[in-house]
């Protein structure tokens, strides 16, 4: 038999043609056809041990698992100290939209999604919300008692239904939607 990749040369009965061997393929086999293997070659098939022993990406330095990998997206501007300012303010009675026409403010679509994805922040919210509705209404029958302790009972009466319609807009479910 001929080595891979030369040419043998043989009779046929009846007939002087030449026929060519075709090479052999050998995984272990060098480009120059011979059977030996070449050991300095680097053989990366069937090795029980990786071929890359540190922790990096593609053999590379190791990757920092220090942080927690980044999300996707916008940062958020959700931060203790604006959502402090915010449970601050409802509290006092400011709506929503008079909180959220500060400059440094998020938007009240902003803030109606930290309550979809926060419950605590939602709880939070609603509380002082309802609270700042009360501190309204107490704030209401106070001018409504001033102006009737000065005898101007009509200035009382547009007092209370300017605040009470005020209120019923600012929460027809704690004050009621009738005017």
């Amino acid at each position: 038999m001929q080595v891979a990749g030369s040419a043998a040369t043989g009779a046929v009965a009846g007939g002087s043609t030449a026929m060519t061997q075709s090479p052999q393929y050998h995984p272990y086999t060098s480009a120059a056809g011979s059977d030996a293997m070449d050991h300095n070659a680097a053989v990366t098939c069937n090795l029980p041990e990786p071929l890359c022993t540190s922790p990096g990406h593609n053999g590379g330095p190791p990757l920092a698992t220090t942080e927690p990998p980044r999300r996707r997206g916008r940062p958020s501007k959700s931060t203790l100290e604006i959502r402090e300012r915010i449970l601050e303010q409802l509290s006092e009675g400011k709506p929503v939209r008079q909180i959220c026409m500060a400059p440094d403010m998020p938007s009240a679509e902003t803030i109606r999604c930290w309550r979809r994805a926060d419950t605590e922040f939602a709880r939070q919210f609603d509380g002082a919300q309802e609270f700042g509705w009360q501190l309204l209404a107490d704030d209401l029958f106070e001018k409504v008692m001033v102006a009737c302790r000065t005898g101007n009972v009509a200035r009382a009466r547009l007092i209370f239904n300017i605040g009470r319609r005020h209120l019923a807009r600012q929460a027809p479910c704690f004050f009621g939607g009738g005017w």
